[in-house]
C-alpha cells in the first residue's frame, strides 16, 4: 500500500469521525424545527458562529495532523489510533461542552426518526468523505467544516421514507379515533397559554370524566399520533389535544387527525411571525381549529386578547363562549398563597375556589376552562374541587 493511499484512508476516517463528532447540535436544531429544512436553515442563521466552531476547529486539527503525517509519521502507522483520538475526539468533546451546548426549550430526544437521521448522516459522510479524500486528502480534512450541510443532505435523503412512515402512523391513529365515536375530542391552540390551559382543563374534567391529555408540549401531528396509538385506552371518555402551529395549515392537519368537537383558542399574538410572515396569517392559522368544528360543536375563546374577541364574533357556531361569559370570578384575592375567589354562574349560584396558581391571568385561564367544564355538565362543586387541586 502506497503512502498516498494510507494518507487518503486516514484522511477519510478522520473526516467521517470529525463530522459525526460535531453533528449533534445540528441534529438537535433539525428536531426542534420538526425536521423541516426551511426552519433548519433559519435556525442556522439565528444561532450564529458557535454552532460552526466545532467543525472549524476539527478541520484545523485534521490539517495539522495531515501535515504531521506527511512530514514523517507515515513510518509509524501504528500510532494512528492515538493520534486520531487526541486530534479529533477529545477536541470535539471539549468544544461541544464548552462552547456549543446550551439550555434548550427541549432537549435532544433519540427517537426512531432521529436514529434514522443519524444513520443517514453517517452514510453521507462515509460516501462523500471517501470520495473527496481519495481525490485529495487535504479536502477530506476540511470536510467537517460543512457538517451542517451534510446533516441537511441526510435529512433531505430520508424525507421520502419519513413521509411514508409518518403517513402510515397518522392513518392508523385516525383509524383508532374513528373507532371511538363516543370519545369527546377537544382541541386547544393559541400563541401562548395553550399548555397550561390544557392541564387546567384536564384537572377540572377529571372530576367527572376519565381524561387523556397530551403530555408536556406534544402538539405536532406525530406527537398526537404517538399519544393516540400508545396511550388511548377504551376507558377514556375525553381526549384533550394541544395543537401547535409553526406554518400555515399546521392546525388544519391536526384537526384532520383529531376531528375535535370542542375547540379552545387561548390567544393570538406574534409568536411564529418568522415562519408565517404576518399577524393575519397567524390569526387565520389559529382559526383553522374553529373552522374544523362540526355545526353542533362548541368554541371557546380567551378574554382580554383583541384578536380572540374579534374571532369570537366571527365564529358562526351557535355554541360559542368567551371566558367569563357565563361564569365569573368575584372577591378575587391574589397573593403568595395563590389565588382565592368566588366562582359565580349566570343564575347567581356561587362556590368558593382556592388554588396555588399565582396571578390574575391564571384566573382568566380558569374561567375559560370552567366554561368548557360547564358545557360538559360539571357542577360548580365539581369545578371547585378541580380548581383546588391545581
Amino acid at each position: 500500500m502506497t503512502a498516498w493511499m494510507i494518507l487518503s484512508i486516514c484522511s477519510a476516517a478522520a473526516a467521517v469521525i470529525a463530522s459525526m463528532a460535531c453533528a449533534r447540535p445540528f441534529w438537535h436544531l433539525l428536531q426542534l424545527e420538526s425536521y423541516q429544512l426551511p426552519g433548519y436553515r433559519r435556525a442556522l442563521q439565528r444561532v450564529g458562529w458557535k454552532e460552526w466552531l466545532p467543525g472549524a476547529l476539527l478541520a484545523v486539527a485534521n490539517v495539522a495532523l495531515l501535515f504531521g503525517l506527511a512530514w514523517g509519521a507515515l513510518r509509524t502507522v501504528s500510532i494512528w489510533p492515538v493520534l486520531a483520538a487526541l486530534a479529533i475526539v477529545a477536541p470535539a468533546a471539549w468544544v461541544y461542552k464548552r462552547l456549543v451546548k446550551r439550555p434548550a426549550k427541549k432537549e435532544l430526544v433519540f427517537t426512531p426518526r432521529l436514529i434514522r437521521l443519524i444513520w443517514a448522516t453517517l452514510l453521507v459522510c462515509l460516501l462523500g468523505g471517501a470520495a473527496v479524500c481519495f481525490a485529495h486528502p487535504l479536502l477530506g480534512m476540511l470536510w467537517p467544516l460543512l457538517t451542517p450541510v451534510w446533516v441537511a443532505l441526510a435529512a433531505w435523503l430520508v424525507q421520502p421514507l419519513e413521509a411514508r412512515v409518518n403517513k402510515w402512523f397518522f392513518q392508523d391513529a385516525q383509524r383508532i379515533l374513528r373507532g371511538r365515536p363516543e370519545l369527546i375530542r377537544i382541541g386547544i391552540t393559541g400563541s401562548y397559554g395553550k399548555t397550561s390551559t390544557k392541564f387546567v382543563l384536564a384537572t377540572l374534567l377529571a372530576e367527572r370524566y376519565n381524561v387523556l391529555t397530551t403530555p408536556g408540549s406534544f402538539n405536532t401531528p406525530m406527537g398526537l399520533t404517538r399519544v393516540i396509538r400508545e396511550r388511548l385506552l377504551p376507558g377514556h371518555q375525553v381526549f384533550i389535544a394541544e395543537m401547535g402551529a409553526r406554518h400555515v395549515g399546521d392546525i388544519r392537519e391536526l384537526c384532520e387527525l383529531v376531528n375535535p368537537v370542542i375547540g379552545l383558542l387561548t390567544s393570538v399574538g406574534p409568536q411564529h411571525l418568522e415562519t408565517m410572515g404576518t399577524i393575519e396569517r397567524i390569526t387565520e392559522t389559529k382559526y383553522e381549529l374553529i373552522q374544523s368544528l362540526p355545526r353542533d360543536g362548541a368554541a371557546f375563546f380567551g378574554r382580554g386578547n383583541e384578536i380572540c374577541e374579534r374571532l369570537y364574533h366571527r365564529c358562526p357556531l351557535k355554541e360559542k363562549r368567551l371566558a367569563g361569559e357565563r361564569l365569573r370570578a368575584e372577591d378575587v384575592e391574589v397573593g403568595p398563597f395563590g389565588s382565592r375567589f368566588l366562582l359565580v354562574d349566570e343564575k347567581g349560584q356561587r362556590v368558593r375556589c382556592e388554588t396555588k396558581l399565582l396571578g390574575v391571568h391564571n384566573i382568566d385561564n380558569l374561567l375559560l376552562c370552567a366554561e368548557v367544564a360547564q358545557h360538559l355538565g360539571l357542577t360548580l362543586d365539581e369545578m371547585s374541587a378541580g380548581i383546588n387541586k391545581l
